[in-house]
């Protein structure tokens, strides 16, 4: 019979290909397999397992193996967004390779940066066209040499490098403060879950929405909701705690504030498994949750400093406009 594949027991090593052949062949078939588990003991009745669709299951699961994964937001085919590698089970940003270099070039007059870049270099290029000009026309008999420039030239490497590592120590820290609340969340999802059986199930969902919800109040307080570019998964609660959190002007100290209330509450186990111990734990990493806001306010309310920021960009501009007095007279 269709059923009878899936009745015996599980195939040793040695018969693992036939059988892997087996449940396709049937699932082409339109044949459905009935799992061998015994059945599982629920509030002291017997509850069938569901029945699972073999075919299903296999194109589920080609399509996570074989279907290229795509990015997190439209638009992203510039090089300048981070966009997703395929075919890996943890998320990876796409590396440079040097068989893109032509998909680079091609895609560089709709890059994102050079949109913002454009307006600017095209003064610049245009103010040194025309001083090249005028030099070729008129020649005067002094001109400025590039002594000046490579004196200054320096000091403007210290601003710049400067201003690079500022970025980039930002950058990674509010990656650190990301890899905080995932590991925190995971290690209070786990712990809650260890202890399901006194905890109860309704707790644990809960939390676990709440988890949820944390993470993204977290990223639209942090981004902004206009400004969100991922798309972040919904998280359900009842309405009275969703108005409760949208009220707040820190709706990610709100959910913590919930949090806290689910694993104060839990009483003490009476075979000694659930003590304050676990309940210290539990608080510790709801605490670590919130010291993330902090870490994100800290990023959004600490930019560089905009006197440093004008006085680097008026450095710049002074040094990249008197450049072509110095280039002129050699390149014409």
């Amino acid at each position: 019979s269709p059923a009878s594949p899936a009745s015996r027991a599980p195939p040793s090593s040695e018969g693992g290909r036939s059988w892997t052949l087996s449940l396709r062949c049937g699932a082409r078939r339109g044949w459905r397999f009935e799992s061998a588990v015994p059945r599982r003991q629920v509030g002291g009745g017997h509850r069938p397992r569901p029945q699972v669709d073999t075919s299903q299951l296999l194109r589920r699961r080609r399509k996570q193996h074989e279907a290229p994964l795509r990015p997190f937001f439209p638009g992203s085919e510039d090089h300048d967004e981070v966009v997703l590698r395929p075919g890996c089970t943890i998320p990876q940003p796409r590396r440079y390779t040097t068989r893109d270099w032509f998909h680079v070039l091609r895609t560089w007059p709709f890059s994102k940066l050079w949109r913002r870049i454009s307006l600017a270099v095209l003064t610049f290029t245009g103010w040194a066209t025309l001083v090249t000009a005028l030099w070729s026309v008129k020649k005067p008999a002094c001109m400025l040499g590039l002594v000046p420039h490579s004196l200054l030239g320096s000091a403007l490497g210290l601003l710049l490098v400067y201003r690079t590592n500022s970025a980039n120590d930002r950058f990674w820290e509010g990656r650190r403060m990301w890899e905080r609340v995932v590991s925190s969340s995971r290690d209070l999802v786990a712990l809650m879950l260890a202890h399901s059986a006194h905890v109860g199930f309704e707790r644990v969902q809960r939390t676990c929405r709440l988890v949820s919800a944390f993470s993204l109040c977290l990223s639209e307080y942090v981004v902004g909701p206009k400004n969100k570019k991922h798309a972040l998964p919904r998280w359900h609660l009842p309405g009275e705690e969703e108005d409760f959190i949208a009220v707040s002007s820190i709706p990610p100290c709100r959910v913590v504030q919930l949090l806290l209330q689910e694993t104060t509450q839990i009483s003490n186990s009476e075979d000694g498994l659930f003590t304050n111990r676990e309940r210290s734990q539990l608080n510790q990493m709801v605490w670590n949750l919130q010291r993330a806001v902090g870490t994100g306010e800290r990023l959004v309310q600490t930019p560089i400093p905009q006197s440093y920021v004008r006085h680097t960009s008026r450095f710049l501009t002074l040094w990249l406009a008197t450049l072509p007095f110095g280039f002129c007279h050699l390149i014409g």
